[in-house]
């Protein structure tokens, strides 16, 4: 489905707007700081966060389609285009926005449990039931997914370690915080900015197994 000009300026202020506020970022905390360790959460909260994430695409899924329709249907006198005279998609765009949605919203889904192991140059977070992640704080990487190509940034703001996640092209920016607490539990804390979503933000505390 593409994106026409006015929703592709709405998409570039928003990563622009979220660019200028993205973080400067460390190599190292500014007081030694350890994620390290096997961590668990309360599986019951995780499923509301899940289901708060669901409700939200949804509706971007229906505004999505909604867009579609409107555009198909200014380009229905288009001898050229073979589009539905109502402007509905095709049903191998049906499937493939299902698919994407889908996708997102497993990458979206907060951990129950995950373990950490970092050292000076490199910090690893393994999910329990997911692939694991690595960051080298302070560099920059991209990850290739079914709906977009991500620029990961990673590093230290004072004693949180940061997580940047960004595509200006399909309006994905996703912000994840981690921070040792003083009861030694760990909170993590995200912001995410999906193209026809209202942002969602929430935050998990995680205790040591």
């Amino acid at each position: 489905m593409s994106i026409n000009r006015r929703n592709l300026l709405a998409v570039l202020l928003l990563v622009m707007t979220l660019a200028a506020c993205e973080p400067s970022l460390q190599v190292t905390p500014r007081v030694p700081r350890s994620l390290a360790g096997n961590w668990i959460t309360d599986a019951g909260r995780c499923d509301a966060i899940e289901s708060q994430l669901k409700a939200a695409l949804d509706v971007a899924k229906a505004r999505e389609l909604h867009d579609a329709i409107r555009r198909n249907v200014r380009r229905v006198r288009d001898p050229v285009e073979t589009v539905n005279p109502r402007g509905e998609p095709n049903s191998w765009e049906l499937r493939e926005q299902e698919e994407q949605y889908g996708a997102m919203l497993g990458m979206l889904r907060p951990a129950v449990e995950f373990s950490v192991s970092q050292n000076a140059g490199q910090i690893t977070f393994v999910p329990a039931h997911s692939g694991h992640r690595n960051f080298e704080p302070g560099t920059s990487s991209t990850l290739i997914t079914e709906f977009a190509h991500l620029r990961i940034i990673s590093g230290w703001q004072n004693e949180e370690f940061v997580v940047s996640s960004k595509d200006s092209k399909s309006g994905i920016a996703i912000e994840e915080r981690y921070k040792i607490q003083p009861d030694h539990s760990l909170l993590m804390s995200a912001v995410i900015a999906i193209k026809y979503m209202e942002t969602q933000q929430y935050s998990l505390s995680y205790h040591k197994q």
